[in-house]
């Protein structure tokens, strides 16, 4: 589409007025530049920009300025020229015989086949990832890493599948393309080749010719020329140092004071002017939509997509106060006066006040308006004005009469530093002084004047100043202001703890501002904007209450992020900070112009990784890391990284700091990842081992050392079968010794304690009993001593003597207990080691039965399991671990019974185990079970 020049002048007229109030960052020597001598501003295909400079290429992530120059391997470096191909490379082209390119922080170069020559690449081209360094009369490609060059007298060099080249003819007016058969394919008059500024190959299909009047493009796949002339296209007759470049697969031109994109017929839109104080030459458009401007003597301009929808007044003015009067914001600027905002750009002086402003008020009662200051009042009434207070006797005399006034119950008051005075309407004079110190503001809220200070809020109630207090309100918290919702609900604003909504006696915070300086706020239609340290923030009521809803700051366009006061007038939002004001659209969005994480640097004992997949291990080895962000927003936070190295780390980890280190890394393959917001970044890289580290030689040693320890462990298992064999047997003998030991210990035992009841009846003259006993006696230990010999005897057996054992325990006790034995007639005849239940039978009626208070019993029970025998022996005595004589029944149990059933499993054999159970666990006396299996190997 043509657009006409009377379009292209409104459009230059619109963008031109606002331009002149764009804001900035301007990047110099003092920021990290080498040069304030900028050439050219380049983005390669990761999103690092390139500063090219008379002293050096310069890289720029947003935060580091990070120089190359001949020490980094520059030919020189006078770099005026550059191409960023897809594959991630930076091709400079300065004078020189040798050119490359810079990766991954790494210069390389390659000679020409003329060692001796200059490469001159002022016209060059780029097609895909490859260039070609041109000059007035040839160009170079690159084979077998050498610059290899070709002639072409009156030709312009193009690379391309079907046009040959572009032929200059007689005159320089004419240029026609011929075919590799030198077949003429097209022919164009040439308006611009004579004095161009640049020329070449921009992509696989155009090329272009761009001189100060304007420019020629060429689709060598369709062969259509489109000319266009920069007085049709932005209403300028020359634009200096006009330029065509391919960006982020957009084309854009650029020349002295203008930049804009090219659509796909070649004409300008999205035209943009620099600000008139930027002597700029060249512009570029990064993927963010940022706009970078370089100079060749004041470095680099910065200025973000959004700041181009802001409109800035008062540029380095302190705005103290917002105001909105008649329909129109107000703004008071320091030591300037007060100026009527009647546009957005179009800012008129209302008042001129050269001292410390604080703010302007209509006052119905009065029909007036009021200009307060630090010095003077003055009044306004149709439109003249005149001072209210007496003029200043000394400099250092300040206004004691009002800062602000508010009307109360037909009675106004105005506040100062040290109190609130009740003022005469009539002669502004003050009638009366209630002193109280540090007071920031005064409103009207349930006809009662409310007034802020550092100390909290109070109120002149019956003509005295009494504090409130609010519910959730913190105590003696300094407020710097105070903003009227409705007749009863207002905004209390603080100094570092946020604001408060306060209803009555109940205050709460708006969420997410609790540790902020509020200094102003302003509500409209449901929602609130407050004006931070931080920014703007906006609050929108919903059902739940006042949520916030967005922020504005630098990176929507504020000049800074500290502000003083804000209005919101016809869907703009006005700031003012200290650095001046902004109107900001309510509707802009935030710019985010963080593009990713990056490894500025990577190394394994000193020594790079960036280009290396692999490398050999070191003992006592380190691993360095240093991560990167490319990130041109205006306000950057410290970031915070989670990493992760696999497989060492199980979970990812968080660091603030950049560099972060292993040691002692084994063998291995690693991959290292690092994240940043949304943005996730992975490093891989292996350590290979040494030969004696690799897995063919640990197989080898493996089984060499396999065969060595199977010999040795045969060796050593034949002894030690032959020992084992020769300790069994001898085992076997020492355990049948012991086990007679055992049973020998148990004849005299019984014998001791059968002889001390026969002595106890014998004392006592009942010789029928004693009689009696020592029959029983008798024939017990005859039981005793024929039993003593044999290594078995049978349950029959076992129960009669048993039985003869507990009838002489019935009449030594006096028949205290009672007992009961059964057997299955399957066992009778079974065979089980002799004496090897009496000792758990008299382990139960010494401290079990004895210490009962009354009659107990003994219940022993043999039953079959399978192939085991089962004996159960259970008394309802007080129970082992309640008797008296606890530590003697344990010594006596362990060692009696423990002991031998551990020499009767190991004789080979038996198997025989235990359990020990507490029968009766809910009674007085909860008794004591022992169970035993036998089975006979």
């Amino acid at each position: 589409m043509i657009i006409s020049q009377r379009h292209i002048l409104i459009v230059f007229i619109l963008i031109w007025r606002c331009s002149f109030a764009q804001q900035y960052t301007n990047f110099t020597t003092k920021n990290g530049l080498p040069s304030n001598h900028v050439y050219v501003v380049k983005q390669d295909a990761k999103g690092f920009l390139w500063f090219l400079t008379d002293k050096g290429m310069v890289k720029y992530d947003g935060t580091t300025f990070k120089t190359f120059t001949t020490k980094n391997g520059l030919p020189n470096n006078d770099i005026w020229k550059a191409f960023t191909t897809p594959d991630g490379k930076i091709w400079y082209l300065t004078k020189a015989s040798r050119l490359g390119y810079i990766e991954n922080d790494t210069v390389v170069s390659f000679p020409n086949t003329r060692p001796n020559t200059i490469i001159n690449p002022i016209f060059s081209s780029q097609v895909g990832n490859t260039v070609y360094p041109s000059g007035p009369y040839g160009y170079y490609t690159l084979k077998d890493s050498v610059w290899h060059y070709k002639a072409n007298d009156r030709e312009l060099s193009v690379f391309h599948n079907e046009v040959k080249k572009l032929k200059l003819i007689t005159g320089w007016d004419t240029i026609y393309a011929p075919n590799k058969h030198n077949t003429k394919l097209a022919t164009y008059n040439n308006k611009y080749y004579v004095k161009h500024n640049d020329r070449g190959q921009i992509n696989d299909s155009l090329f272009f010719i761009v001189a100060d009047e304007g420019y020629e493009i060429i689709n060598l796949n369709t062969l259509k020329k489109s000319s266009k002339t920069f007085k049709n296209q932005i209403g300028l007759d020359r634009l200096k140092e006009s330029r065509i470049k391919l960006i982020n697969n957009n084309l854009q031109v650029s020349g002295e004071g203008f930049t804009g994109f090219l659509d796909p017929h070649f004409n300008i839109i999205n035209p943009y002017f620099f600000p008139k104080d930027i002597t700029g030459h060249y512009g570029l458009v990064d993927r963010d939509s940022t706009l970078w401007v370089s100079s060749f003597s004041n470095g680099v301009y910065k200025i973000p997509k959004s700041y181009k929808t802001v409109t800035y007044h008062f540029k380095n003015d302190k705005v103290q106060q917002l105001t909105i009067l008649d329909n129109q914001v107000i703004a008071s600027v320091y030591k300037k006066g007060f100026f009527r905002c009647t546009t957005d750009d179009d800012v008129k002086l209302q008042f001129q006040l050269k001292e410390f402003l604080y703010d302007l008020q209509y006052i119905a009662p009065l029909k007036s308006t009021f200009y307060f200051g630090r010095k003077h009042i003055f009044k306004e009434k149709n439109d003249n004005f005149n001072l209210v207070n007496q003029p200043q006797i000394s400099e250092n005399q300040v206004n004691n009469t009002a800062k602000k006034i508010v009307a109360v119950n037909g009675k106004l008051y105005g506040n100062f530093s040290f109190g609130v005075n009740e003022i005469d309407p009539n002669s502004f004079s003050v009638r009366k002084k209630y002193l109280l110190n540090g007071i920031t503001d005064i409103i009207k809220i349930n006809n009662t004047l409310h007034i802020a200070t550092n100390s909290g809020i109070f109120g002149l109630i019956n003509d005295v100043i009494t504090p409130y207090k609010y519910k959730n309100f913190p105590e003696n918290c300094s407020v710097l202001s105070l903003t009227p919702i409705s007749d009863h609900i207002f905004l209390a604003n603080t100094d570092g703890k946020g604001t408060y909504l306060i209803n009555d006696t109940k205050a709460t915070v708006l969420e997410n501002s609790e540790t902020l300086i509020v200094q102003d706020a302003f509500y409209k239609d449901h929602t609130i904007w407050l004006a931070t340290h931080l920014g703007v923030y906006q609050y929108d009521y919903n059902d739940t209450g006042y949520e916030l809803s967005k922020i504005y700051n630098t990176n929507n366009g504020l000049p800074e992020n500290a502000v003083n006061t804000t209005v919101v007038h016809n869907q703009k939002l006005y700031v003012g900070t200290n650095s001046g004001l902004a109107i900001v659209p309510i509707d802009s969005q935030s710019q985010t112009l963080f593009s990713s994480i990056y490894f500025d640097n990577v190394t394994y004992n000193n020594i790079s990784l960036k280009n290396k997949a692999s490398i050999a291990y070191v003992q006592n080895n380190s691993l360095s890391i240093t991560l990167g962000t490319i990130n041109y927003e205006q306000e950057k936070k410290a970031p915070i990284f989670k990493y992760q190295l696999l497989p060492v780390d199980n979970t990812t980890k968080i660091t603030t700091t950049s560099q972060i280190s292993y040691n002692n890394l084994a063998p291995n393959t690693y991959l290292f990842k690092a994240i940043y917001k949304d943005k996730v970044s992975e490093f891989s890289f292996t350590i290979s081992p040494l030969w004696w580290q690799t897995l063919w030689f640990k197989w080898l040693s493996g089984i060499f050392i396999l065969f060595l320890f199977s010999g040795i462990v045969w060796q050593v298992f034949k002894r030690i079968q032959y020992q084992k064999h020769k300790k069994l047997i001898l085992d076997k003998q020492l355990s049948q010794l012991q086990l007679k030991a055992l049973r020998s210990q148990m004849n005299p035992h019984f014998v001791f304690n059968s002889l001390t009841a026969i002595q106890y009846y014998i004392n006592k003259n009942d010789i029928e009993t004693s009689d009696k006993y020592l029959v029983k006696f008798s024939r017990l230990i005859r039981q005793f001593f024929d039993s003593s010999s044999l290594e078995t005897i049978s349950i029959k057996e076992e129960l009669n003597l048993l039985t003869n054992y507990l009838d002489v325990e019935t009449l030594r006790f006096k028949n205290k207990f009672s007992y009961h034995i059964s057997a299955e007639n399957n066992l009778l005849d079974k065979q089980i080691p002799p004496m090897l239940l009496q000792p758990i039978v008299e382990n139960a009626i010494n401290h079990g039965i004895f210490e009962r208070e009354n009659e107990g019993e003994i219940n022993i029970d043999f039953t079959s399991i399978e192939q085991n025998i089962k004996i159960t022996i259970t008394d309802n005595g007080i129970g082992l671990n309640n008797s008296k004589k606890k530590k003697d029944a344990k010594k006596h149990f362990t060692t009696i019974l423990e002991e031998r059933l551990h020499f009767l499993n190991k004789s080979g054999q038996w198997i025989i185990s235990t359990e020990s159970q507490i029968p009766f666990p809910n009674e007085q006396y909860c008794g004591h079970r022992i169970i035993l299996q036998l089975k006979k190997l």
